[in-house]
């Protein structure tokens, strides 16, 4: 078992490298995605109303963070019902891109069968 934890000590590094990177290329499709839409507006306004937040918290103005703390905690289904479009569009988007990839799949796999026979 001891090797198998050394093994892995030394391809932490890459496991770390892949997950940064995993990580950027989502917030980079989000990005595109929200781009030229009214998410931009409204993701904006929820970061500064995070930063009020932060604020509040940090100076101890109660009432403030209590109003927020009520306002942050609805806040998704307020998002929802916002952007609904802008969802539908983003799950539709990902849909096209998922039978893409089955259409390049299952080309393959064709070639595949062709090369064996």
């Amino acid at each position: 078992m001891g090797m198998i934890d050394e093994m892995m000590k030394d391809f932490r590094w890459l496991l770390d490298v892949l997950d940064i990177a995993l990580v950027a290329f989502i917030i980079y499709r989000i990005i595109l995605l929200i781009k030229g839409t009214r998410a931009v507006q409204m993701m904006l306004g929820l970061a500064v109303i995070l930063a009020v937040y932060v604020a509040s918290q940090i100076t101890g103005l109660y009432t403030l963070q209590w109003i927020l703390d009520n306002f942050i905690t609805s806040i998704v289904l307020v998002v929802v019902v916002i952007f609904q479009s802008d969802i539908r569009r983003a799950l539709m988007h990902v849909g096209r891109q998922r039978s893409f990839c089955r259409a390049r799949l299952s080309m393959m796999a064709r070639w595949c069968c062709n090369m064996v026979v």
